[in-house]
This record gives structure tokens, sequence and C-alpha cells, in this order.
């Protein structure tokens, strides 16, 4: 581990594509019932509470924005070994290594490139006016059994794309409080990431040049690591990764979160 720790409109599945205000949702059983049409980018950072600046500048960026695109991005924040995550999940590694974060604080939106927290703001509206309708989307439900978290995914092709296609789901963790350095007193942490799926920081290959309405269902059991505070407050990511030859990618089609 580097110490450079710098810091809906909704297609219903039955009915075929329509649009509403709802989000996509999941039964009861845990099974996936909707998949959003709506676009939405991720965003990526790597922070440590010890990390003065992170809290000066990054926590309030970051949280700013959060909060001010509620509704419109996702989130995969990166924490290891400094109070809030004890054991690095598997694929945190490569995912900062393909960002080649080493600021203080780090981050991302979608493949990159890197930059500062608080120069976030343009990526995202840029990412967002690109993408006025999705090509993809994803839905994700998942329940808790046992000691694991199973999580059951609909990836859906609106359009036709050509390209090679990955699907990588994160688990994250919400209601986290915690110290910073640089904040007064203990302060609220979400979308701390605690899990990649079988490991892999851009997930498993699902499709290649997909036709208009190809779905691709998946199902992923993963173990709930120790560290985590509550497993109530347990969320899922899922980002449709365009891969490039060379096996990282090249941009995010969609993401999603649950």
């Amino acid at each position: 581990m580097k110490k450079a720790l710098l810091l809906i409109p909704a297609f219903a599945i039955a009915a075929g594509f329509s649009s509403c205000k709802k989000e996509d949702s999941a039964g009861t059983d845990g099974e996936v019932i909707s998949v959003s049409s709506r676009y939405k980018p991720v965003m990526f950072e790597y922070s440590a509470t010890w990390c003065n600046p992170c809290g000066v500048y990054g926590y309030p960026a970051i949280h700013g924005l959060l909060e001010e695109y509620k509704h419109q991005i996702t989130a995969v924040l990166m924490h290891p070994n400094d109070g809030i995550v004890d054991v690095e999940p598997a694929g945190m590694e490569d995912i900062i290594d393909f960002f080649q974060f080493s600021g203080t604080p780090a981050s991302a939106v979608n493949a990159g490139p890197d930059t500062y927290p608080t120069y976030l703001e343009p990526k995202i509206t840029q990412a967002l006016s690109a993408n006025p309708t999705a090509k993809a989307g994803v839905g994700i439900a998942h329940k808790v059994e046992g000691n694991n978290l199973v999580v059951t995914t609909k990836t859906v092709f609106f359009d036709q794309v050509s390209g090679n296609y990955n699907l990588a789901v994160y688990v994250v963790e919400n209601g986290i409080m915690e110290t910073q350095s640089g904040q007064t007193g203990e302060v609220p942490f979400d979308h701390i990431l605690r899990a990649c799926a079988d490991g892999k920081a851009f997930g498993i290959s699902v499709a290649a040049n997909p036709a208009k309405g190809t779905k691709i269902d998946n199902t992923f059991t993963i173990a709930i690591p120790n560290d985590v505070r509550s497993k109530e407050n347990l969320q899922v990511v899922a980002v449709i990764y365009k891969m490039g030859s060379n096996g990282q990618p090249t941009d995010v089609l969609n993401s999603n979160m649950y």
C-alpha cells in the first residue's frame, strides 16, 4: 500500500421502455424489477482522516457535491487504514493506480483524469451535459444473508453500442461517524468503499458490441468485511465501463446506486 494517501425515468422489464420519476427498484426478495434510464457519472475520492488538507478542502468539496448532485451522481470514496477502513479491500489499489492518485486529497469523475476535489464540479457537469440520455443502464438489488451481501444486477443496453463492456460492483457504507483532521469533532462519512465484487476493481466482462435491447443478469455474493459498522447502511454502486484493448477503462457508459 502506497503511503501517498493525501488525501425514473424507468424501464419496466415486463412492459418495455417507459418514463417516470422513480429510481430503479427492487422486490422484497432482492430481485431487480426496474432499470433506471437516467445517466449518472461516478465520482471517486482517495482521502484520509489524518490528512489536514483532506478535511479543510476535500471534505467540504466532496460532501457539498454529494448533496448538490444527490440524485445525479454515484460515488466511491476510499479511506484505507485510517480508522474508517481497517483492511484495504481487494481491488482498491488497482483503482488508486489507474487514476494515479497521489495528492492530498485526490479525486476523479468516470475514467479520469485525476483532479483536486475542489475542481470536480465542472467535470460532473460536463459528463452530465455530454450524456443527456443513457445508452445503457443497470438495476441493482441486494440482501444480507448471514455474513454475505448477495447482489443481483440487470444491465440493459438501450441503444446499440460498439466496444467491450465490463460491469463493476462496489459495496459502500454510509452513516459512519469519525473525526477528520481539519474538521471539528466527529463528522459523517458516506459512500465509503468496503468491497469490490470478486476483488475486481473494474468488474467482469458483460457484453461485446451489444445490440439494442440486450439484457444481462448477474449475481454476486460478497463477504461483508469485519470493519463494516452497520449492515443496514450498506449500499451498492454498479458501473458499466467501456474497456480499452489494454484492459483498462476508457469511459463510463452509466452508473447507479441502490
